[in-house]
């Protein structure tokens, strides 16, 4: 069983080519499969704003269905319901277990593509991160004690580092570079983990499928190209109903869940209470996804071993 990351920039034909390279290896008798590495393609309604992909579920194997898009089989794509949390490390758990179950049942792919505009995901699978998992039967007082820590500011929460003389807490604070001591998030983070250990909420490390081959591939495209792309899909989305979607979405789970959802779900929760035109909230959307692009591009040239293709 082998890997193949496919990453790029937000427009550069990442879906197109991971189906291309999926069907080439099925007409050479190899079963191949994509899974998704998307932060909101993995949610279920997140359709047109997403650029998921139109497939249909269908039964893969006795225990486990599969998105089904044109001929390939995708997995951990329109995945879980968006009113509950789910985290990367909800995400790598879903992905060993998905890849378990292929092997048990005796469908074991040959090649699996992985392939989304989630950065994050490919490399904690490429890299096999060990995120802090906490056991079910535990989850609601650590989500409890974290969500009490949200309303504190940085030197709040450094007060709870320094309290009843704890030297493991307070060397655990003297550890944190000066960035990170300032940064009420990453304080909450560092809290949150420590109480988690210390009161035997974690559960036992992830265990990843062995892989024969590991490759990881960016799709190189000139920034003109990826510019007209960009511009190319934002109106064709808009054109099948993206306006539409996003003011569902609102009415049904709220403002502020679209807030959490990136560009095109964030800047409709704008649109919806600033009363934008479909023609400001396109411009707004091009204009952001520009000034992300580059920031992929940046984020991109930092990871290991990558292989830039042009197509």
């Amino acid at each position: 069983m082998q890997l193949i990351t496919i990453m790029g920039q937000t427009g550069s034909g990442k879906t197109q080519f991971s189906l291309n390279l999926a069907k080439e290896f099925q007409t050479r008798g190899l079963k191949a499969v994509i899974f998704g590495a998307d932060s909101r393609q993995v949610y279920k309604k997140l359709n047109i704003g997403s650029a998921k992909v139109d497939g249909k579920w269908s039964l893969y194997s006795p225990n486990l269905k599969t998105f089904l898009y044109d001929k390939v089989p995708h997995f951990l794509i329109d995945h879980t319901d968006l009113n509950k949390r789910y985290t990367l490390a909800n995400y790598l758990k879903d992905y060993i277990l998905t890849v378990n179950i292929l092997k048990q049942e005796k469908k074991t792919p040959d090649v699996i593509i992985l392939c989304g505009g989630t950065g994050l995901y490919a490399r904690a699978i490429n890299e096999e991160y060990q995120p802090l998992i906490i056991l079910d039967k535990f989850q609601d007082g650590w989500q409890n004690y974290k969500d009490s820590l949200n309303n504190l500011n940085a030197q709040d929460l450094t007060k709870l580092f320094k309290e009843n003389n704890n030297d493991e807490l307070e060397n655990l604070y003297k550890s944190l570079n000066q960035s990170e001591q300032s940064n009420p998030r990453r304080l909450i983070n560092h809290l949150t983990n420590y109480q988690a250990k210390i009161n035997k909420w974690i559960g036992p490390k992830l265990e990843y499928p062995k892989l024969a081959i590991k490759q990881k591939l960016a799709i190189q495209i000139d920034s003109e190209k990826l510019k007209q792309n960009l511009i190319d899909n934002v109106q064709n989305r808009i054109q099948n109903g993206l306006i539409q979607e996003i003011q569902k979405l609102e009415k049904f789970y709220g403002n502020d869940r679209l807030l959490d959802l990136g560009l095109e779900y964030g800047l409709g929760a704008q649109m919806i209470t600033e009363k934008w035109s479909f023609n400001k909230y396109a411009e707004k959307l091009i204009s952001e996804t520009l000034q992300y692009q580059k920031r992929q591009l940046i984020w991109l040239k930092t990871e290991k071993d990558l292989k830039w293709i042009e197509i």
